[in-house]
């Protein structure tokens, strides 16, 4: 599966531009990327009825989803290191697992919990496709 496009939708300070420590403010990226997969490439032949969708100039099927990144505001604070969730459904569970927060419904909310990942400078995206 190729990424063919990246866009972002929205920026803004996570957490009311709190600072986490020596790593400072986080900033919020939401956007959607655009994937494309080949019906041809044996690797995805275990996508239902993949060979029946609509392709592109170039042969592939095109599908987007969602993305969201949290990261120091300051990238030279944080600690290089990125931790990709895959969520099902939506479902940011990261927080609640690794930074203590307290179990919430779905929302578009991402508690804080303790911070602790954001006082390490580790940077957090989910993946939806």
């Amino acid at each position: 599966m190729a990424v063919l496009g990246l866009e972002i939708r929205r920026r803004t300070p996570y957490a009311d531009g709190a600072a986490f420590g020596d790593a400072g403010a986080y900033e919020r990226i939401d956007g959607l990327v655009t994937y494309g997969v080949s019906p041809e490439n044996a690797a995805n032949a275990g996508i239902v009825d993949l060979e029946l969708a609509p392709r592109d100039a170039d042969g592939l099927v095109r599908f987007r989803g969602d993305f969201c990144l949290l990261r120091p505001t300051d990238p030279t604070k944080g600690s290089r290191r990125l931790i990709v969730e895959l969520p099902n459904r939506g479902r940011k569970l990261l927080p609640r697992y690794v930074n203590r927060a307290a179990p919430e419904p779905p929302s578009a909310e991402i508690p804080v919990g303790d911070g602790w990942l954001m006082r390490h400078g580790v940077a957090v995206a989910w993946i939806g496709w």
